[in-house]
């Protein structure tokens, strides 16, 4: 991931930011299917208005608008499944602990000259934000040093508990849905991990065989993500995998042109 910006005293700004994902290319069980490494391409601007006083520098407002090119990882009959997309925002402080923000997104994400679904999407967003009291009081109009500091304190720590939620443990064994399977999960190199079948009551399953391979959390999307293999056929497919709590998760495989099928596994010992 890089980036760079440009910004002007008059609160002008231009940023451009460049994204590469590397992916192990594997074939899916879908004709001229594979997972290939891909990027993704962002550029705009930003005007922000700011007033400043004695004590004091606020932002009034802020515009903004961007454009960007995203290369989605999956790859049908060698070509990659690629979104395009136009962005525009703007925010106002309506007073010293609230602001209002809004956000619009138009694109599109496939081609119907490529044989691809095309998707065409717009979302619109709008927020508001409350603020820590930064400068005390209008009767000092001292900059409250301590009482920030606590808030910040307060803001870190809380990051860091919902951090941890999201990156739960994954390893140990787990049961399929109707308890017929027992999987276990173990980290293999680096941060990543391998799940075999410990023991199966089914007929043709084979203990220690591996149906996921390279699974790796990924932080900006809280999930786990990497290779499910059939038993059957050996076939690849590529998984996600979330917590719906502590000893529950469940597995969505993709699948093209129709939803996504999920599994759910239970933990077998917490």
């Amino acid at each position: 991931m890089g980036g760079y910006s440009i910004a002007h005293e008059n609160g002008l700004s231009f940023h451009l930011q460049g994204d590469y994902y590397t992916w192990a290319t594997r074939k899916l069980n879908y004709k001229n299917t594979y997972i290939k490494d891909a990027y993704s391409l962002r550029a705009g601007f930003e005007y922000s208005k700011k007033v400043t006083n004695s004590k004091y520098t606020q932002e009034k407002f802020y515009l903004a608008m961007g454009v960007k090119m995203e290369q989605s990882y999956l790859v049908l009959n060698n070509n990659h499944l690629n979104d395009y997309a136009v962005t525009l925002g703007a925010g106002k402080n309506v007073s010293r602990f609230l602001s209002l923000h809004a956000g619009f997104d138009a694109g599109r994400r496939g081609s119907k000259s490529l044989n691809q679904i095309q998707e065409n999407y717009y979302q619109f967003t709008i927020g508001f934000t409350l603020k820590a009291i930064w400068f005390g009081t209008r009767k000092t109009g001292r900059f409250n040093y301590y009482f920030s500091m606590k808030k910040i304190l307060l803001l870190i720590i809380c990051f860091i508990s919902t951090y941890r939620v999201a990156a739960q443990k994954i390893d140990g064994l787990w049961y399929s849905s109707d308890s017929s399977r027992v999987y276990e999960i173990k980290k293999t190199t680096g941060n990543k991990y391998n799940a075999v079948i410990k023991s199966s009551t089914r007929k043709n399953d084979r203990p220690g065989y591996i149906v996921i391979k390279d699974l790796e959390y990924n932080a900006r999307r809280k999930r786990y993500e990497g290779v499910i293999y059939a038993v059957e056929n050996s076939e690849a497919t590529f998984v996600k995998i979330r917590f719906t709590n502590t000893n529950k998760i469940v597995l969505k495989l993709s699948r093209m042109f129709v939803f996504d099928l999920s599994i759910n596994w239970i933990r077998a010992s917490a």
